[in-house]
């Protein structure tokens, strides 16, 4: 593991954040600098040894730094600004600066979508929504209880979402079971998101049914 948290280490950026691979254009999974640097941040913060703690930190504040001072504009990149400035442990009045940009995006049915041209989706809702919990924000907060509604009336009764896709098919395509063939693997991480959403919602909710959050 030690090994491995090196290798990551060596991976930041003199400006603090870490990209994703090079030539790595896979919407909206690997598509932006934000999701990969609030997941180091993450990583950092849960698996690196007590030895190399003042390391740690030090990255951690550069990556903090890059986050607060870099623009985000789409939902998944304002959605780890808000999940990488939490878990860096930034002040809460930057936290409140993301926490409002990626608010401001929320549509009128109450759910989020990728891009402004896109039709709102359990992927983009599950995460924002999830960022959202992460920074403090309640479940009973108005905008989450909408986005709530919205994920559990767009939810099938197989207990998925259908997200569609927006990356080029660039492997030859393959039957994995989950449902909505071409699109089954933005769904698949769509009910991902949605299901973190929910469970936020129920453990800061104690003995709330899943049916009274409609």
């Amino acid at each position: 593991m030690r090994a491995e948290l090196y290798f990551v280490k060596g991976m930041q950026r003199p400006e603090g954040n870490w990209a994703r691979g090079a030539g790595d254009r896979r919407p909206p999974l690997i598509f932006d600098d934000f999701t990969p640097t609030a997941f180091m941040v993450f990583a950092l913060n849960r698996y690196a040894p007590a030895v190399d703690a003042a390391d740690t930190q030090a990255r951690i504040a550069r990556a903090r730094a890059w986050l607060a001072k870099t623009p985000a504009e789409r939902t998944q990149e304002r959605s780890f600004k808000v999940l990488g400035l939490a878990w860096s442990h930034a002040d809460q009045k930057t936290i409140a600066a993301a926490v409002k940009d990626l608010r401001a995006l929320q549509n009128r049915n109450g759910g989020w979508s990728q891009l402004p041209t896109m039709e709102t989706d359990a992927y983009a809702t599950g995460m924002a929504l999830y960022a959202l919990s992460v920074a403090g924000v309640p479940a009973k907060d108005a905008a989450y209880q909408a986005g709530l509604n919205y994920l559990l009336s767009t939810q099938a009764a197989d207990g998925t979402w259908h997200v569609k896709t927006r990356s080029l098919p660039l492997q030859p395509y393959f039957e994995t079971g989950y449902p909505y063939d071409q699109d089954q693997w933005i769904s698949a991480a769509g009910a991902a998101y949605a299901t973190l959403a929910i469970s936020a919602a129920l453990d800061t909710m104690p003995g709330t049914q899943v049916a009274s959050l409609r």
